[in-house]
């Protein structure tokens, strides 16, 4: 697999294969609309976070950590023995 995506179409639909480049114009673009957005998902989180019931000393992978939130609320779930490891797309 390469790094290489300068010459993918990020227009083009996920059906067709091609991988959407994922750049410092559309990382600040999606950061100037985190706080709406972390808004209209947070009924979703809430309802994760009450199924999943997490406990002081789990240990959570948070997938898609976009600006933290999830990640803040998972590790005052688990701490102080338990530990959160957030991944995303973006490079910081």
């Amino acid at each position: 697999m390469s790094d290489r995506t300068s010459d993918v179409d990020s227009n083009q639909s996920p059906a067709s294969g091609a991988q959407p480049v994922w750049n410092e114009d559309r990382a600040a673009c999606w950061l100037a609309n985190a706080d709406a957005r972390e808004r209209q998902l947070q009924p979703v989180s809430d309802a994760l976070f009450e199924r999943a019931s997490l406990q002081p000393g789990e240990r959570v992978l948070d997938v898609g950590v976009g600006s933290g939130p999830t990640t803040g609320q998972a590790w005052e779930a688990v701490r102080s023995d338990g530990s959160v490891t957030g991944i995303d797309i973006g490079r910081r």
